[in-house]
């Protein structure tokens, strides 16, 4: 079965940067993506090995946990069915996101040291007030800030109140506007980002039978 597992966070960066742990961040077992030091006690991290890495090979795999277990507010985005395949398909449209054709190992190892801040990635150190984006209740979710001093560095969270929250992603990352969390900024073309608004959010608070991302390798062998 592939799964992703917890290494040591010095053994983690050297296989990223090729130059030791630079940045502050450890794997988190439960949403299996890199986290801030300070929200992982690696000591915790074994007792959710299968947390997550159970739904990593079904065919409607999802790369969270469903984000609601109720069934949406009636003025919430139109109900989806389950079984609803979006086009683009998950990975087809990350790599629309990303701009370009998915890098190796050895690339971004060669990226990742020599990026340099404010040309190769956003380098904001403050969220600017007012933003950018008026909340409707009707479409709540994560919305990417594309204006040219963000380049999707900041983004928006709209709730189903219409209540508005701000976030600024860590250097070195810009908003992924598909997987709703902030990633590497080689990953992300934010030029890209708006047409991708309604993806992943419209399956945002849909009951847990609505999973975020389809694995597209497995539907496409069914």
């Amino acid at each position: 079965m592939q799964a992703l597992l917890v290494v040591p966070s010095a053994v983690l960066g050297v296989a990223l940067t090729g130059k030791g742990n630079q940045v502050p961040k450890v794997f988190n077992q439960i949403t299996l993506v890199c986290e801030w030091f300070f929200n992982v006690d690696c000591l915790q991290s074994a007792t959710f090995a299968d947390y997550n890495n159970s739904r990593v090979t079904k065919a409607r795999t999802s790369f969270f946990w469903p984000l609601s277990s109720s069934s949406p507010p009636s003025s919430v985005w139109p109900s989806l069915p389950a079984t609803v395949t979006r086009s683009p398909r998950s990975w087809d449209a990350l790599a629309k996101l990303r701009g370009k054709g998915a890098l190796t190992a050895e690339q971004i190892q060669s990226i990742y040291p020599n990026a340099v801040a404010g040309k190769d990635y956003p380098d904001n150190q403050a969220i600017p007030s007012p933003r950018p984006i008026t909340c409707n209740p009707a479409k709540p979710g994560f919305y990417a800030d594309t204006s040219a001093s963000s380049k999707c560095q900041l983004f928006d969270r709209c709730d189903v109140n219409g209540q508005l929250t701000s976030y600024i992603c860590p250097k070195l990352s810009v908003f992924n506007q598909i997987t709703l969390i902030c990633d590497w900024f080689f990953n992300v073309d934010c030029s890209q980002a708006a047409q991708f608004a309604d993806y992943s959010n419209s399956r945002l608070y849909q009951g847990k039978d609505v999973v975020l991302l389809d694995n597209q390798d497995t539907i496409a062998r069914k």
